[in-house]
């Protein structure tokens, strides 16, 4: 299941701004929390601030992810802190050297902090290919952005080199450019989009192990945007799931508002997937992969379905929200809003 990281929108140099922002999403977020928090430090200066914010958010997120933006990133590596949550330590301008990389990774492991590592190509270099296989701590590992690559492309070759050379590391996918589509554009349409074609096609694959959107100005738009594209590339569900076919000429009742309704009853209940389908012919086939459905049968009536079974036929359009619930509640998925 792939974790989520977010950027904050203060700098390192103010981590009194962080731990407000970190606080504020956390506490109303319960189920789609802030999971890893990435920090960029681009000066020696910067550690003691690291510091700070090391304490300060412990208990609150699960990971720190140092995205190390300095000349050598092996220079100095603070060694563990006790009650604070662990680091990842992202070695940004890492360029596929492997005596580097090598160095990189002996600090890491002498500092006991999990190292990752940006590489340029998709088709790493057979020294550093022999370096990772001996690594003691198997890094994480993303992907430089190219004008000339496909990034979508870019990862998926990736990830078929490091399984041709029996490398099982976790991926992470990161969206932390400007939108590649309409480079011009700061809308938040264009980073949903540019978002959804590059994370959204990479978990449709299977592929990425943690996800981190950085480019909407907000951590807590960074945070929605993120599981937003995990659920809607099914590889997380994190809140009901509601499926609604376009309305047709045997669409019995207002698919819109039935809908609004199915959704204001249910939309608390997390992991749950529930289809609202207007039509008796096509419904039951195109909605087979929820956990619960509600489909016109005919004019006012509603049958209920749990999988690709109907379980209750001809309900009273009046009562069919109703009787829903009661039959979410007798499977057991029912939690009170």
């Amino acid at each position: 299941m792939p974790s989520v990281l977010v950027c904050p929108t203060a700098p390192l140099s103010k981590p009194a701004e962080i731990i407000q922002e970190v606080a504020q999403v956390q506490s109303t977020s319960k189920d789609t929390p802030v999971e890893g928090l990435i920090i960029s430090l681009v000066a020696e200066d910067d550690l003691i601030h690291l510091q700070t914010l090391r304490s300060s958010l412990y208990g609150a997120i699960s990971l720190i992810v140092v995205d190390d933006h300095r000349e050598d990133p092996a220079s100095s590596l603070p060694p563990v802190q006790p009650a604070s949550p662990p680091l990842l330590w992202h070695a940004s301008k890492m360029d596929g050297d492997a005596g580097s990389a090598a160095r990189f990774l002996a600090h890491c492991e002498l500092a006991g902090h999990n190292p990752a590592l940006a590489l340029s190509s998709s088709s790493p270099d057979p020294s550093l290919v022999a370096l990772l296989k001996n690594s003691p701590t198997p890094p994480v590992l993303s992907l430089l952005s190219s004008p000339s690559e496909n990034a979508v492309a870019g990862y998926r070759a990736l990830a078929a080199n490091l399984f041709k050379e029996d490398l099982p590391f976790p991926l992470w996918i990161r969206n932390n450019e400007p939108t590649r589509l309409y480079p011009t554009d700061d809308f938040f349409s264009a980073q949903l989009l540019d978002t959804s074609i590059l994370s959204g096609s990479l978990l449709c694959d299977g592929l990425g192990d943690l996800i981190s959107v950085e480019h909407t100005g907000s951590l807590d738009r960074n945070r929605a945007l993120a599981y937003n594209t995990l659920q809607g590339a099914r590889a997380r569900i994190s809140k009901t799931e509601f499926i609604a076919c376009p309305s047709c000429g045997r669409t019995l009742f207002d698919l819109q508002s039935t809908t609004q309704q199915v959704r204001d009853a249910t939309g608390h209940l997390k992991g749950v997937t529930i289809a609202v389908m207007g039509c008796i012919v096509n419904g039951p086939g195109e909605m087979a992969d929820a956990d619960f459905g509600y489909v016109g049968s005919g004019p006012g009536k509603i049958d209920l379905y749990v999988g690709k079974n109907r379980v209750k036929s001809a309900i009273p359009q009046r009562d069919a929200v109703d009787r829903l619930v009661d039959l979410i509640q007798e499977h057991g998925k029912w939690i009170d809003p």
